[in-house]
């Protein structure tokens, strides 16, 4: 019998190399409306400089340390990469990006679904290849956003977990939640919305019901 829901644990094979010629792409579940990967970026190089066209993306960093340069018009800024920090790349923004110092794991969220036709390589660039800086940066605010993870979180979801809100674009965004040890969420159904949940850290279990359709998941831990 199908149903209207996936469940994925990380695959040990990656899918693909991005794009940028960076990251190692593992696919999660995902939907027309937006996706999640999980990428691992090497420190051997940057990545090549890209230009997304029509879909917005989010780095969500897990582990390790590295560098992003984002870039439209006159502005320029580079920012670093560290566990908990979440970057935009709205449309039309170029970027490029590194590991620096160990192996980059990131969760990257693109809104709607990530194609080929919606990465170019971008026309300037701010490291060589062998990682020399040659562009110039303004540090200047642009159309993108840094957020943190907050110690404190924004609000209690319908279900009872803790949000903490991440970067957004027009057409979607991330959170960050957290159900506290020994407690049970409230069960929920969205009307419209559709959401994609990655496990970071804990155990727990997930009951989901759809018409004739009910399922537990067993115990997840990310590791």
């Amino acid at each position: 019998m199908s149903k209207d829901w996936m469940t994925k644990k990380l695959p040990a094979e990656y899918d693909y190399v991005s794009p940028g010629g960076a990251s190692e792409i593992r696919l999660l579940p995902s939907f027309e409306q937006g996706e999640i990967v999980h990428a691992r970026t090497h420190p051997e190089k940057p990545s090549i400089p890209g230009t997304l066209t029509g879909v917005g993306e989010f780095f969500y960093v897990l582990k390790g340390e590295g560098e992003l340069w984002r870039a439209t018009g006159r502005l320029e800024h580079v920012v670093s990469l560290h566990p908990g920090r979440c970057i935009s790349i709205p449309p039309g923004i170029s970027y490029q990006y590194r590991a620096t110092g160990g192996p980059l794991e990131l969760l990257v969220t693109t809104v709607p679904r990530w194609q080929k036709d919606n990465w170019v390589e971008a026309e300037r660039r701010y490291w060589a290849d062998e990682g020399k800086v040659i562009g110039a940066t303004s540090q200047a605010p642009g159309p993108w956003t840094t957020v943190d993870l907050p110690k404190d979180y924004h609000y209690l979801a319908p279900d009872g977990s803790e949000i903490r809100l991440l970067a957004t674009v027009d057409a979607g965004g991330l959170a960050h939640c957290t159900l506290p040890a020994g407690t049970i969420a409230g069960p929920v159904r969205h009307r419209t919305v559709k959401e994609v949940w990655y496990v970071v850290d804990g155990r727990g279990e997930v009951w989901r019901r759809g018409g004739l359709d009910e399922e537990v998941v067993e115990p997840v831990q990310h590791s």
